[in-house]
C-alpha cells in the first residue's frame, strides 16, 4: 500500500471528526446524568455561573464532595427527639 500524504491527511482527518463525536456524546450522556441527579438544582447552576461547562463542574465536585460524608441511619428517637409526644398537636403562634 502506498502511503501518499492525502491518504495520510483523509485518515488523520476522519479520526479527528470521529474523536471530535465520541467527545460530544460522552459530553451529551455527561449533562443528561447530571440533569436526572440534581433536577431544577442543575437549571438553578447554569443560570447562576452563566456557563454549562461550569455549572457541570461545580455539581460534579459537590456529588465528589458528599460520597465522602459518611451516612448513617438514625434511630427514630434521634431523628425527631423535640417531635416525641407532640404530634397531632396543634402550634398556634
Amino acid at each position: 500500500m502506498n502511503w501518499n500524504p492525502t491518504l495520510i491527511a483523509i485518515i488523520a482527518v476522519a479520526a479527528l471528526i470521529i474523536i471530535a463525536l465520541i467527545a460530544a456524546g460522552v459530553r451529551r450522556s455527561r449533562t443528561v446524568a447530571l440533569r436526572e441527579h440534581f433536577g431544577s438544582e442543575y437549571q438553578r447552576e447554569v443560570k447562576q455561573t452563566g456557563s454549562r461547562t461550569a455549572a457541570e463542574d461545580r455539581l460534579i465536585a459537590r456529588a465528589e464532595e458528599a460520597k465522602e460524608f459518611e451516612i448513617r441511619s438514625l434511630t427514630a428517637v434521634r431523628r425527631a427527639p423535640d417531635d416525641c409526644g407532640r404530634r397531632g398537636r396543634r402550634v398556634d403562634s
